[in-house]
């Protein structure tokens, strides 16, 4: 049953961000496969891409030492008649994601691998689409920096002989899971955002216990010199530390966009408290029919009296998120959100840099 709800959220046409652990292993030479616990490399699947799951994909590896992190394209063409499935290593780093997985497919790499800039737990890192990523053909995966050192420094030591007896094999395979979890990224002024949870709010129910669902709102930095002050001031929060997404109506602000996502956070939160989840949708759904694309402050007041929840409550929530009390300071640099700066955070581990998209465990 819980599979099928998957594939219903993935039929919602929304983007499907695996995070499951890849298997990465490192065949031969014996060398190099022994500097590894049972000689297997912890890595996580990025979110874009083909993946084959269910199946396992071998073959040599490649890394070209003087472009190490494969940011412009690649000269030549690697051999598919003699390795059938070519791995390419490169780091982090100077481009996207995408860019770097693109410049070697262009030269026939079956699989890409990316080592991390970071010591970190890449299980719990998603390497994202840029926003351009539709058209990568062929799986790519993070590894951290401590293991792709590994590598790296073999290879830059090896001859060879020792280089073309590298074997690299990965298993493509989603780990099982009695609960769907996933997030859905947005803004309060994304009607295309508000047009799908208001369709998706009955189904969402249905689900119960099998699914886990977190809303998760999307906001960018433009601090000075990129952007003016005439901007901050109408637009951001924090000294531009705090913006908007864009609306397309001229009539809301991107402060007004920003205290919404706030007003939002603060009812799934108080809804989570009341172990009551249909609190936030009842809002979502009431807000969607009062205000659509403009949810301001007189509309977000409407909507709370409609549905039964205390305006005050929320609104000191608002203000309690902020480290300093006095609205008239909130555009200050000095002061910060405790809430935003939690999605933002989240947000650079796991966001997707499409929205409005679902990640799915």
């Amino acid at each position: 049953m819980v599979n099928k709800q998957a594939l219903l959220l993935l039929n919602l046409g929304l983007l499907f961000a695996a995070t499951a652990n890849a298997r990465l292993k490192v065949l031969s030479p014996e060398s190099l496969a022994t500097q590894f616990k049972n000689s297997t490399i912890r890595a996580n699947y990025a979110n874009f891409g083909y993946f084959p799951f269910g199946q396992s994909l071998m073959g040599h590896l490649h890394y070209n030492a003087t472009d190490s992190e494969v940011c412009d394209e690649l000269d030549g063409e690697l051999d598919r008649r003699e390795d059938i499935s070519p791995f390419f290593l490169a780091r982090r780093g100077s481009c996207s994601f995408v860019q770097k997985v693109r410049n070697m497919e262009n030269i026939g790499a079956a699989v890409a691998i990316i080592v991390d800039n970071r010591y970190e737990m890449t299980d719990e890192i998603i390497m994202s689409d840029d926003g351009t990523g539709g058209g990568i053909r062929i799986p790519s995966m993070l590894i951290g920096e401590y293991d792709g050192d590994k590598l790296i420094n073999w290879l830059n030591s090896a001859t060879e002989e020792e280089k073309s007896q590298v074997v690299l094999m990965s298993d493509f395979v989603l780990p099982e899971t009695t609960v769907v979890k996933f997030d859905f990224w947005f803004t309060s002024s994304s009607d295309r955002g508000l047009d799908f949870l208001e369709d998706f709010g009955s189904t969402e129910e249905k689900f119960q216990d099998a699914v886990d669902f977190t809303p998760r709102y999307v906001f960018w930095e433009c601090q000075s010199p990129m952007c003016d002050v005439s901007y901050t001031d109408k637009d951001c929060f924090g000294g531009g530390r705090y913006c908007a997404m864009e609306s397309s109506n001229v009539n809301l602000s991107g402060r007004d966009i920003v205290l919404e996502d706030l007003r939002q956070m603060c009812i799934w939160d108080y809804a989570k408290e009341q172990n009551e989840q249909k609190i936030w949708w009842n809002y979502i759904s009431e807000l969607h029919k009062k205000c659509y694309s403009v949810p301001n402050e007189d509309c977000s007041q409407r909507a709370h009296n409609t549905i039964g929840i205390s305006w005050e409550v929320t609104k000191n929530c608002v203000k309690n998120s902020f480290t300093d009390p006095d609205e008239t300071k909130w555009g200050l640099a000095s002061v910060s959100n405790t809430k935003i700066d939690e999605h933002i955070s989240y947000w650079k581990q796991y966001g997707t840099n499409i929205y409005p998209s679902i990640t799915i465990n």
